[in-house]
């Protein structure tokens, strides 16, 4: 065992981790409502079975995919080469023209900005490879998905920081459980580089103290620091009506649901200056959702 690796002997990583001894116990005694009413539901993992039957049906109706064809003629060598790192750029250039369709070609989408990933893990892995080096730490609410303690901390050599959340208030985060986890990253002497979380969630006065203490967190605006928001901007785009009744309807689902609420930029801002920050910028080009980089 000397000789192998620390990344090797770790626990976070292959059938150690909690995500396969989850799996492991659902497949030992699954639910079923008929032959085993008291068996394990599983919602833990990332095992999407929901569309199996509509991907049966389209591959029925479509026997040239599974036999890697196109109009007849076999496309197994063009598929077997190694692919460009960015993804298939056919397979890149049918997904934007996709994503502008369903978005009523209101919006456009550049395929040489756009990277393919086999599943989410290497999704989760990209990002944090490019937000944090190994020792850096984010922030997570508990319970969370038990993926992320493989998806994001093995490869990358990040941390994850848990902020502890308890059924007694619905899972809520409360100030004292997130400066207990801001602290608990200090006297391990890792550098907070974010926090996983949803903002549309929380009230006004939530998120100006959420946002206080990722300002906290971050270097100095003239060494980089920023912090980063993905969320909807209510009204972003109002010649579209689907776009912006699906931002309206979900407004009163977090009103209603969560006593939290959809946003407008004038909304927003005002969070960002109670918060202390000095400025943000926004991109409009996600869809449904907005990116929002605020500065210290």
């Amino acid at each position: 065992m000397k000789m192998l690796s620390e990344k090797v002997k770790c626990n976070a990583h292959g059938q150690d981790s909690s995500y396969f001894l989850g799996w492991q116990e659902y497949e030992k005694n699954p639910y079923d409502e008929v032959r085993n009413p008291r068996g394990i539901i599983q919602m833990g993992l990332a095992e999407n079975q929901l569309c199996f039957d509509l991907l049966e049906s389209w591959l029925a109706q479509n026997p040239d995919a599974v036999g890697f064809k196109k109009n007849g003629e076999s496309i197994f060598r063009e598929l077997a080469f190694f692919q460009d790192f960015h993804g298939l750029s056919a397979f890149k250039n049918a997904l934007v023209e996709f994503m502008a369709e369903i978005r009523g070609n209101k919006v456009r989408f550049d395929s040489d900005k756009l990277v393919l990933t086999a599943g989410s893990t290497s999704a989760n892995e990209t990002l944090l490879f490019c937000l944090a080096d190994p020792g850096d730490a984010f922030l997570l609410p508990t319970p969370y998905y038990p993926g992320f303690d493989r998806d994001l901390k093995w490869r990358t050599g990040t941390e994850i920081v848990p902020i502890q959340c308890n059924s007694s208030n619905g899972f809520r985060i409360t100030g004292s459980a997130l400066e207990e986890a801001y602290q608990e990253a200090e006297r391990r002497n890792l550098k907070v580089k974010g926090v996983l979380w949803i903002l549309h969630d929380w009230s006004d006065e939530e998120c100006v103290q959420i946002l206080k203490k990722c300002k906290e967190a971050i270097p100095r605006k003239e060494n980089g620091g920023k912090v980063i928001v993905i969320d909807m901007i209510v009204g972003n785009n109002k010649e579209d009506h689907q776009h912006t009744e699906t931002q309206i309807f979900n407004d009163l689902a977090m009103m209603v649901f969560l006593n939290g609420k959809e946003r407008t930029e004038k909304e927003w801002e005002k969070l960002f200056l109670d918060a202390g920050y000095s400025g943000y910028k926004i991109a409009y080009d996600l869809g449904l959702r907005s990116l929002i980089e605020l500065y210290p």
